[in-house]
């Protein structure tokens, strides 16, 4: 016990002479045990700022190298870390508040919203600068999608205004019951600004939302269908077509120029004059032109219907016309193409007449530089605007060319080779071939996003420009959706980024909304498109014969896709160009099949029921499988209803093809053997034409 007490006091002498030896070292290395300089050291130090603050920059910079140099590892990421804050300036916060909301407002919405999170400043300056505000004002300058959904959702009327303004628009949105009330509640609040900017904030994401719901229904094909039926009362059919927020201007074969009101689909004007088919038409603020198979151009006054002027000078069909700034171009059936200058709607006159085509022009387009214009010889030519004078011609397509659009040096164009291309309008070339359809595509438009279609097949089909343009996609991922509801051909169409409006030989005006779709529709289409309705017109428009898609003379005989050929009159009405302005560049044109005379009796010509087949024809294939075998024993109002369109297509394009080739080539003494029944039209017209040619 003795021992251990000896020794802890031995361990507490110890530590006391530890200490007293810590002590005395750190009071000889001027440091106190606690960690605290010495008074004397520390004036030494005071002394030394001041007189490092009495050194220029450079012997400052060397003394404090020198200290750096003096220090470990350790403690120089010690100084680092102290360093580098002071090096950092927040630039927002720095800059006047004008530059600062400059610079912010270079941002997309993604960054605009981080840099909200950044600091309370940041978020100031944005607030201050209405910058999400002035994010969707850019967007509705810029893109006609944001544009056009401003205006049908309502929220156009908080842009473009003063911030009073702003502030009682938002108020009486959101419950405000009057501008007195709107006012009485901008006095209570603390800061409009800010009451603004949260509108503003929440209101992107809101149409972004929109915008992705309205690319999903263009997938899925999502729309609310509203239908006008013309109610025609001889011949039926609805060759052209224009359309704006308030009207739709159609053309039709019954002679006649109908206008619909949008708000409830009436009929609320109908124009006469036309003594033949309306084939084409564009209107303006101020005039309706349209051009007929009576082969005159016609002026109208698009708010009283009046007539105002007509053009005389094709000697055929008025198969397309076009203007634009002063300046009115027309094809016809004749081959040529007028290029008229418009001083007023009362004077018209004709400057220049293009030729070099060898069949019918079916459509045209143009802008301050080309002409385009597209014709039955299979051929598109390109003409310079200013001078008229012909540039160069593109060629492709194996059979004659229906329909066109021309801007921004891109040609879409759309054959009775049931093709779709795409020409480089500079160097002339190819860009890329789309298939799909089953038979003449008829009318075609684009924009800045898809190409949309319409056939003879009824199809409507919608297709990804952007994709199209890239060589590398496959073709099946073109095409984006296929819309079956037309139970006859489709004439013409017309769409923007909300909407399809397109009319048919049915009779109908069909409007595909896919802003304010219903949710049924997606599964309705998905029935559609297996078993399409089969037309109710047999005839195949037996009579619509003005479109010509095939060369004249020393061409070989031009097959039509439908609809015997008459009294063997060109394929003008069933081939007509089908070409309409896109809406966002406002009411644009729509060009339509051109209806001559001889055809344009409004009757349904009966088919021919023995004596058109050669009699040495030999079967071999049952009766039952053979199309021609079934086409002798009866036409086409005997053929049974089975749902099965392509079948009915190829007996109807057999029945056509065979009139007129014993309408150029009589007698003719041999045709095709035909293989099993369920080849479709295309190969059908192709076997033909390969015995025939």
């Amino acid at each position: 016990m003795l021992d251990e007490i000896n020794g802890a006091s031995e361990n507490s002498s110890n530590h006391v002479h530890s200490d007293e030896a810590a002590t005395n070292h750190a009071e000889e290395n001027g440091v106190t045990t606690n960690g605290v300089l010495p008074q004397a050291n520390i004036n030494g130090i005071k002394n030394g700022v001041e007189d490092f603050d009495a050194m220029s920059d450079r012997q400052q910079q060397e003394m404090v190298e020198t200290l750096l140099n003096r220090m470990d590892h350790h403690q120089l990421g010690n100084v680092d870390g102290y360093i580098k804050p002071l090096l950092q300036r927040d630039f927002i916060v720095l800059l006047p508040r004008n530059m600062a909301e400059s610079v912010l407002s270079n941002l997309d919405a993604r960054g605009l919203a981080m840099a909200s999170s950044v600091s309370r400043e940041w978020r100031n300056v944005i607030a201050r600068g209405s910058l999400w505000r002035k994010l969707i004002e850019r967007h509705v300058r810029e893109d006609s999608l944001w544009r056009g959904l401003s205006e049908k959702r309502g929220w156009k009327k908080f842009l473009f205004v003063t911030t009073e303004q702003a502030t009682l628009l938002i108020a009486i949105a959101q419950g405000a019951k009057n501008r007195a009330e709107a006012e009485a509640f901008r006095a209570t609040l603390s800061d409009p600004i800010w009451y603004q900017h949260e509108f503003y904030r929440t209101l992107y994401p809101q149409i972004q939302g929109d915008i992705a719901l309205i690319e999903q229904n263009w997938k899925t094909g999502r729309h609310r269908l509203q239908r006008i039926n013309c109610q025609s009362e001889n011949s039926k059919g609805v060759y052209c077509l224009q359309y704006d927020d308030h009207r739709i201007i159609s053309g039709l074969r019954d002679n006649t120029i109908k206008i619909w009101n949008r708000s409830n689909l009436q009929c609320k004007q109908v124009l006469t004059g036309h003594t033949g088919s309306v084939l084409c038409l564009q209107y303006d603020d101020q005039i309706i032109a349209s051009g007929s198979s009576d082969a005159t151009v016609r002026i109208w006054d698009v708010e009283t219907g009046t007539q105002l002027n007509t053009l005389i000078h094709h000697s055929e069909a008025v198969l397309h016309l076009r203007f634009h700034n002063g300046m009115l171009v027309t094809c016809s059936k004749d081959r040529s193409i007028a290029v008229w200058t418009m001083h007023s709607a009362h004077e018209i006159d004709l400057r220049r007449v293009l030729v070099g085509h060898r069949a019918a022009v079916n459509v045209v387009d143009f802008d301050d530089t080309y002409i385009v214009s597209a014709s039955g010889d299979r051929t598109i030519k390109v003409w310079r605007t200013d001078t008229c004078e012909f540039i160069r011609t593109l060629s492709g397509h194996k059979r004659g060319i229906a329909c066109l659009q021309y801007r921004d040096g891109l040609i879409v164009s759309g054959s009775s080779d049931n093709s779709i291309r795409l020409w480089d309008i500079e160097c002339g070339a190819c860009l890329r071939v789309l298939e799909g359809h089953e038979e003449l595509v008829r009318c075609i438009r684009f924009d800045g996003r898809r190409i949309v279609s319409g056939a003879y097949d009824g199809k409507i089909k919608v297709w990804d420009l952007k994709t199209a343009m890239d060589p590398r996609t496959p073709q099946p991922s073109i095409c984006i959706k296929t819309l079956v509801e037309h139970t006859g051909r489709v004439f013409r169409l017309q769409f923007d980024e909300f909407q399809i409006v397109s009319s048919s030989h049915d009779d109908t005006i069909l409007i595909w909304d896919f802003l304010n779709a219903d949710p049924e529709t997606v599964a309705n289409n998905a029935v559609a498109a297996v078993e399409p309705a089969e037309s109710d017109d047999d005839d195949a428009d037996a009579n619509d014969n003005h479109m010509e898609v095939e060369e004249d003379e020393g061409a070989g005989p031009a097959p039509l896709n439908g609809g015997p050929a008459g009294d063997g009159a060109d394929m003008a009405d069933d081939f007509m160009p089908q070409q309409g302005g896109a809406h966002e560049n406002g009411p644009h044109d729509a060009d339509e099949n051109n209806d001559s005379d001889a055809n344009d009796n409004g009757d349904d010509e009966a088919p021919a029921q023995q004596g058109y087949l050669p009699e040495q024809m030999d079967y071999h294939q049952p009766p039952e499988n053979n199309l021609l075998a079934q086409l002798e024993g009866a036409g086409p109002h005997a053929w049974p209803r089975n749902g099965v369109r392509d079948l009915h297509r190829a007996q109807r394009q057999l029945y056509d093809e065979v009139r007129q080739v014993r309408q150029e080539y009589p007698p003719l003494e041999q045709i095709i053997r035909l293989g099993p029944s369920d080849r479709n039209a295309m190969v059908a017209e192709r076997e033909l034409e390969g015995q025939v040619m």
